[in-house]
């Protein structure tokens, strides 16, 4: 049986996004000033995760979806520099 690779940065940054998240659900208002970093470092990982399997979409699409795809990726990176510095 042929053994599945577990060495990708997507994998990885979605396992840890997840994980993240997970965290912050249950413990977030016991951490405080901590879990406005960890948001920020699980939306980070997320955006990771989600933007590469994204773009290889959008480049089959043609340009209107690139372009469409880098604003949505500016967006969400804007939103998670604004959001945390609120």
């Amino acid at each position: 049986m042929a053994k599945r690779s577990n060495k990708s940065l997507e994998k990885a940054c979605a396992f840890w996004a997840i994980i993240i998240s997970a965290v912050l659900f249950v413990f977030g208002g016991i951490f405080g000033a901590i879990s406005a970093l960890l948001n920020l470092i699980g939306k980070i990982a997320l955006g990771i995760a989600v933007a590469f399997p994204a773009w290889d979409y959008a480049t089959g699409k043609g340009k209107v979806w690139r372009i469409i795809f880098y604003v949505a990726l500016a967006v969400y990176i804007g939103g998670c520099i604004f959001g945390f510095l609120r």
